[in-house]
Order: C-alpha cells, then structure tokens, then sequence
C-alpha cells in the first residue's frame, strides 16, 4: 500500500533524485499528526485522495466516531461495519502509524529486510490496517488487526511484513490479530449494512421505539413461525396507521442498540421469521453513551 509521496519513479530517477525530499515529506506529515489520535479526531495515515486502489476502497461514515473512516478492501470494510457494531465498540483507528524507528530495529532482530520506498533509501512508514479499541469487562483494550485477503497469506513477503507488525503491536501492549475474507463472513457484513440504514444521528431511542419492542416482543410468542420480520412490520405499519417502512426502520434502531438480537445467517434480513427475534442486552450500548459521553 503506497501514498502518493515524492519518491523516484525508476532506477534512473533515482540517481539524481533528492531523497531528503520524501523524509522532509513523511516528517511533516507526522507532525500534523497523521496516524495518531482518537475518536473524531483521529487522522488516517493514508487517506482517500493518497491511495491508487486496484481494489475496492470505501468512504464510510461512523455515527459513534463521528467522521469517516477509510477502508482499502472490502475486508477491512466488513472489520469496521462488525467493529462497530459490537456493543462495547469505542474507537477504531484505521491505517495506524508505526514508528519507523520501532519497526527497523524489529526487522533486524528478525533478520527481515524493512520495506523501502521504491527506488529509494527510504524506509517506508508501515501501517497496521487498525488499532480497534473496545470494552471488555469493564477495561478498554486496543487491540492491532491487519487484514489480508487468504491467497495473499500464501506470499512470503506478506508473512515478513505480518510478522513485524504483530511485533510491533506486542510491543506496544497490544495483542495482534489478523483478519480474512472468512473472519467476517459476507452475509453478517450485509445485515449489518441493513441495519445501520436507520442509524443516522447514533443510539436513540424513543417511546415509539418502547411500543415497538414491547409489540414485537408480545406477538412473536404468538403469531405462527412462519410470519416474517416483513410481514409482521408491514401489517404494524397498517395497523398503527404509520408510513410504510416506519416500523421496520424502528426495528433495526432497536437492534442497533442492542435492545434486540437478530440472526446473522439470513441473506434476506427483513424475511427473518419472527419467532427468531430476542431480547437484547442494552446495557451494554448504554455502556458505550457513558464512555463517550
């Protein structure tokens, strides 16, 4: 993954290529504070306009951070969405900054060459693809993710650079985890997307809300297994005399926040039969308000 940054472009640039240039280029940058800091305040180290993506690269914004976040694949798309979601969620801190000084003195213990820019003497700057800062127990831990595609975990080089990022983030008191396509899973991915559709201004909730979870609550004990979250929120909508698609936009704030719990495994999540909708466990979202209150 490389930045649009001053280095020469071929052997025979780089004979006469001035390479003070890029390290003034990297200094400023981390003197602007790029790869570090938190919450909405947090500034990616490699940003949108920086990065020619041959795959898919998304600008998604987080309602709990406040900002966007940017992610160079749709694995990393599918971490943040079920980061996120997680209802001990606090911080996520993509394309994290390593100290070069850190990673160099690693890759020599390991006996690894340390990336360079090409065609330079520079060391490139590395990236943990994210720094995910949650709560467990009653402890925030930051936790380093990098993401891979599987057939990449097949390349050598790849495996060098995994290894001293995991050491780096040992380092730093962080346990290192590495993601894959099949970590997530695309259907869970999905869901999530459907769910956060009605997500727009963070946790809200609501006394329409209240009426909605005690409803649905009630009638799914009751109504046949067949009915589905659809149908059931379709004839609610008749009934109440809402605008169509009210209550299921109420259903999924209910769910995002955590009041209710919904399967993973249904590629349709609005045919969802009713009967496998349950009781959340919202102390956990209202554990999230306090932290960042």
């Amino acid at each position: 993954m490389l930045m649009n940054i001053p280095y020469p472009k071929d052997a025979d640039e780089a004979v006469k290529f001035d390479h003070t240039t890029t390290v003034k280029f990297l200094a400023a940058r981390i003197a602007e504070g790029f790869g570090r800091g938190n919450g909405q305040d947090y500034k990616s180290w490699i940003t949108f306009r920086q990065f020619s993506s041959r795959g898919t690269t998304t600008r998604m914004h987080s309602v709990k951070l406040k900002r966007t976040v940017i992610l160079f694949s749709n694995v990393e798309r599918d971490l943040f969405l079920d980061s996120e979601f997680d209802a001990g969620f606090v911080d996520y801190r993509e394309n994290f900054r390593l100290d070069v000084d850190l990673t160099d003195g690693i890759a020599q213990k390991l006996k690894t060459r340390h990336p360079r820019y090409p065609h330079s003497p520079v060391k490139s700057v590395m990236t943990l693809d994210a720094v995910l800062s949650r709560v467990i127990g009653k402890v925030v831990v930051d936790e380093a993710v990098d993401c891979k595609y599987a057939y990449d975990l097949e390349k050598i080089r790849v495996n060098q650079k995994l290894k001293i990022h995991e050491t780096a983030a040992n380092h730093m008191g962080m346990h290192h985890r590495l993601n894959t396509e099949a970590t997530v899973g695309r259907v869970r991915s999905q869901t999530i997307q459907w769910i956060r559709i009605a997500v727009k201004d963070g946790v809200i909730k609501d006394d329409a809300e209240k009426s909605l979870f005690e409803d649905i609550i009630k009638d799914s004990k009751r109504l046949a297994q067949y009915t589905t979250l659809a149908e059931y929120c379709q004839w609610r909508d008749e009934v109440c005399g809402l605008n169509a698609g009210t209550s299921m936009n109420r259903f999924r704030g209910l769910v995002w926040q955590h009041e209710l719990n919904m399967p993973f495994d249904q590629m349709y999540p609005a045919h969802t039969p009713l009967h496998r909708i349950t009781v959340g466990d919202p102390t956990k979202a209202r554990l999230y308000i306090e932290l960042n209150s």
